[in-house]
């Protein structure tokens, strides 16, 4: 099962704040899909972020079904 974080848990995650993860998601840095009015973002996507390999051309991602 693949892992899905919210705004909220990323910021815990990352002992960041929610506008940062927020500023973060809008300026590619981490994949994410928006649901509604909701940003998600996968396990996978917080791992290229955290190891630095994410293109900011890629920005948004489809989330697996």
């Amino acid at each position: 099962m693949i892992r899905v974080y919210n705004v909220a848990e990323l910021s815990d995650v990352l002992r960041l704040t929610p506008q940062s993860v927020r500023r973060f998601i809008k300026e590619g840095r981490i994949r994410a899909q928006k649901v509604g009015t909701r940003w998600l973002v996968t396990e996978q996507a917080l791992r290229l972020f955290l190891e630095g390999d994410i293109p900011p051309q890629e920005a948004e991602s489809e989330l697996p079904t």
